[in-house]
């Protein structure tokens, strides 16, 4: 039990009391409250005789007393600090759109990424027209801002409009934000139609697991190219890689491909199937079967006439036409 205070322990047993925690009071209720305890000073200084600090018998005492009554004495290496020079500091200069700038790259620090032209041409472009209280929306700048278009809206709304900086930054990165997202739905959207009407886009570098399938695709080809044991097909692999060129997708359709005239069911593509119509010479046989490959079939094969001598001589005569003796 935590130990009271002599004043606070009748007053903690009428408390006790009054509750029905204790019952009966002790016998030693009635003389404490007859003669409380006595309240005792804080803190009792005894006097004493303390010594004269003037006195030569005590040098110990000299450098107290005068530290005392003129405080203590500084070294030849101690420079009192009233004595320096303060030096000058240039005065913080701080701009609200710095401010800005540093926490929007801080919350979107991919923008920083983002490829950006900062050449300088002959001449400086225009501001845009939208500025001062004839701006009210992001969106009035254009579907996709930039970054500074959204940094200079929060300044516009705080400098301008009146309101706190942080309320300011919030407005402007929500619209900012909307913005973005509406611009990366209708993205998706057109490149979903066009991959529909057979547009083939170039791959994205992010595109990671697409290009590892590839590769993984192009080693298994190559790999049973070398362990097969057709020769032709190990001298086609000179090890040149083929690049496949992209297609250009367009919206226009050539003529040649759209067809003309009524709906045949394909009767039209079929009949560009059938073989010409054989050469007719004089003579032939005017009966001959139907259809174009029978026509073929049932003509009988002919052989070639052998070709004519033109005075060609063996060995044998060539030997003896030479001797003189033919």
């Amino acid at each position: 039990m935590v130990r009271k205070i002599p004043t606070q322990v009748p007053q903690q047993m009428s408390r006790m009391l009054e509750s029905k925690l204790v019952q009966q009071p002790p016998t030693w209720w009635g003389a404490v409250l007859a003669n409380p305890p006595p309240v005792l000073p804080p803190r009792q200084v005894t006097p004493r005789n303390r010594p004269d600090a003037t006195l030569k018998q005590y040098p110990d005492l000299e450098e107290a007393h005068f530290a005392q009554h003129h405080g203590r004495p500084h070294s030849k290496n101690h420079k009192q600090k009233h004595l320096k020079e303060i030096k000058p500091k240039p005065v913080q200069i701080s701009y609200a759109i710095d401010k800005i700038r540093r926490q929007f790259f801080a919350d979107f620090p991919f923008e920083a990424l983002r490829p950006t032209s900062i050449s300088e041409g002959i001449d400086i472009a225009d501001e845009n027209p939208v500025q001062g209280k004839n701006w009210t929306k992001l969106v009035q700048r254009g579907r996709y801002p930039t970054v500074e278009d959204t940094i200079q809206f929060a300044q516009k709304l705080h400098a301008e409009d009146g309101m706190a900086l942080q309320l300011a930054y919030d407005e402007a990165v929500s619209q900012f934000c909307q913005l973005r997202a509406h611009h990366e739905m209708a993205s998706q959207a057109a490149e979903t139609e066009a991959r529909h009407y057979g547009a083939h886009f170039k791959r994205d570098e992010s595109d990671l697991q697409t290009r590892t399938f590839d590769k993984e695709r192009s080693a298994l080809a190559r790999t049973a190219i070398e362990q097969s044991d057709d020769p032709n097909a190990a001298a086609g692999n000179t090890g040149l890689k083929w690049i496949r060129k992209p297609k250009v997708w367009a919206s226009d359709v050539p003529a040649g491909t759209i067809p003309v005239g009524e709906f045949t069911g394909a009767k039209t593509y079929v009949a560009k199937w059938s073989l010409p119509a054989p050469a007719r010479w004089a003579g032939a046989n005017t009966e001959e079967p139907k259809g174009e490959l029978l026509k073929l079939l049932g003509r009988k094969a002919r052989a070639p006439p052998p070709p004519k001598a033109d005075g060609e001589m063996d060995d044998a005569q060539l030997l003896a036409a030479i001797r003189g003796k033919q």
